[in-house]
């Protein structure tokens, strides 16, 4: 994650496919104010990246993996617009 994280951030717009991070989100009966503990991030914060409007970090994406169980091609498409795995 980290190193095509990086090279997304120097080339240019990240592009997050909110959708698809609010479905995987919904299927799994998280509560976003677990995800916004687990991430050590404020609502507003959260709520300003599930909704596009700021970049995740490497940390909070591993964070998401994780929590969500999500596979690297799920983090390819969800974060990076492409497939990892």
């Amino acid at each position: 994650i980290t190193n095509l994280h990086r090279r997304k951030q120097k080339g240019g717009k990240h592009m997050t496919n909110t959708s698809l991070l609010k479905y995987h989100i919904a299927k799994s009966n998280i509560k976003a104010i677990d995800l916004v503990k687990i991430m050590g991030i404020s609502e507003a914060t959260y709520y300003r990246k599930v909704n596009g409007n700021s970049e995740f970090t490497r940390n909070e994406i591993q964070a998401i993996k994780d929590t969500l169980n999500l596979s690297m091609d799920d983090v390819g498409k969800i974060f990076f617009n492409q497939k990892l795995a």
